[in-house]
């Protein structure tokens, strides 16, 4: 037991001065200070940690984007995809003895291009992108990163990354929505009063064979534009950082819209029409159309919300399709309104036709009573009055009632009889034509406000 302590206290001292060792021979190399250039009477010490002006000024960084590639973009994550090319200029005069190394030509103006451990070697901007998801860049070192050194110090530094950065889409119009997705980057290491970053000239473009996405066109003309952030450290200091922001414009191919979920909807309202020509009488067949059209069309309304996350909002293509559903609706409550007036009338039909047999038996009973036991007709009508009741007949009339009064009741009930056939056969007449000049007028004020819409965009 004592030899295994001793052994594993022979193990730390062990450590612990290969750490010692490690610490000196770092002080003693200058920290991650490198030999650019060999065998030269120009070799200095080169740290690339250190950025070039370091303790004497702040350095200016110009950056540009070329974007090779976008999408795809996602509404349901709210994120954007993209292939871009960052290119980086700057000058660092610790590598003027380098370029002239590697150049064979001596003019302040000639240009090599590092590789290999030299191009490991060198400082370069710290950046981050603001909105990052996603962050990454190809294992292609060679295809990804190339540096261009001039012999007077200036480098060009040009890096694929592969990003998916957030885009919050505004989809209060969709599908006629217009996008604008930024893409912004800024300095974690330094602030402007060690390095300032800045657009270069004419180096925000876009690849030429780039048009547009799955869902979207693309604008080829690109906004950046620069943003500064400061805030407070102390009572007296205030710290500024510069952003750039990149932002790219997508203009959404409504027309695929048109035909999965334009024209459906549509459908669907004209088919519920269709109940409007179908006799009143044929209950099941009107009521089949009315119920199927509505359950087609809540099933459209979300199937299409389905797709997208919920937002505080309507969609403008949720109101159109939520409009469409009330003339669906509305055909649902005609056939209501109709259908009940005839379940009115067939009562009243039958109700009477049992008063017709009800009154033709005892009018027989009545009969016979009177031929046997009525003698006097005094005796008759008082009887006849106990046993009628309620002697309005099928019309209406009521016995005792002079031939005038009764030509009169008949007149009326026949009135009202076809006054109410007339109503319900004008309710379907009438639907005919509200309902689809309703809805002629519904798609040509909505066919204004999406055209006042696009022309600002």
């Amino acid at each position: 037991m004592t030899s295994r302590i001793d052994l594993m206290k022979f193990v730390q001292l062990l450590l612990l001065l290969e750490i010692l060792l490690a610490c000196v021979a770092k002080s003693v190399s200058g920290g991650t200070c490198e030999k650019l250039v060999d065998n030269t009477a120009n070799s200095t010490c080169y740290d690339k940690d250190l950025r070039p002006l370091f303790g004497a000024a702040a350095d200016f960084i110009g950056f540009g984007i070329h974007v090779y590639q976008i999408g795809p973009i996602s509404e349901s994550s709210m994120s954007m995809s993209s292939d871009l090319y960052v290119r980086a200029f700057w000058n660092d005069h610790r590598l003027t003895a380098m370029a002239k190394r590697l150049s064979s030509n001596e003019s302040a103006d000639a240009t090599v291009i590092v590789k290999g451990h030299y191009a490991a070697a060198i400082w370069r901007p710290n950046i981050y992108f603001v909105d990052a998801v996603e962050e990454d860049t190809p294992s292609e070192v060679s295809q990804s990163k190339i540096t261009l050194l001039k012999t007077n110090g200036d480098v060009l530094s040009s890096t694929r990354i592969l990003i998916k950065t957030r885009c919050p889409l505004q989809l209060g119009m969709f599908p006629l929505d217009t996008q604008e997705c930024p893409i912004c980057f800024s300095s974690y290491m330094y602030n402007d009063a060690e390095q300032q970053v800045y657009w270069l000239d004419d180096n925000v473009e876009m690849d030429d064979t780039l048009s547009s996405t799955a869902t979207f066109f693309i604008d080829p003309q690109l906004k950046h534009d620069t943003k500064v952030n400061s805030w407070s450290e102390g009572a007296n200091t205030t710290v500024r950082y510069t952003t750039l922001c990149m932002r790219v414009r997508f203009k959404r191919k409504w027309e695929i819209y048109v035909v999965t979920m334009f024209l459906p909807s549509i459908s669907l309202v004209v088919l519920s029409w269709v109940s409007f020509c179908i006799d009143k009488n044929a209950v099941p067949a009107r009521a089949g159309i009315t119920i199927t059209t509505i359950l087609a069309q809540i099933t459209l309304i979300t199937g299409t919300a389905n797709k997208f996350p919920g937002i505080a909002d309507l969609k403008i293509g949720d109101v159109y399709m939520i409009g469409n559903f009330f003339f669906v609706f509305g055909s649902l409550i005609e056939f209501a309104l109709v259908n009940s007036g005839q379940r009115r009338r067939v009562k009243s039909r039958k109700r009477k036709e049992s008063k017709v047999v009800v009154r033709g038996a005892a009018e027989k009973n009545k009969n016979t009573k009177n031929y046997f036991s009525c003698d006097m007709q005094t005796n008759c009508d008082d009887e006849e009055r106990m046993n009628g009741g309620d002697n309005d007949d099928v019309d209406g009339e009521r016995r005792g009632d002079s031939p005038r009064t009764k030509r009169r009741r008949f007149v009326s009930h026949r009135a009202i009889t076809q006054a109410n056939i007339k109503l319900e056969r004008g309710f379907d007449f009438w639907a005919l034509i509200i309902f689809p000049t309703t809805f002629l007028l519904w798609h040509a004020g909505f066919a204004v406000y999406c055209a006042h819409y696009m022309s600002q965009y």
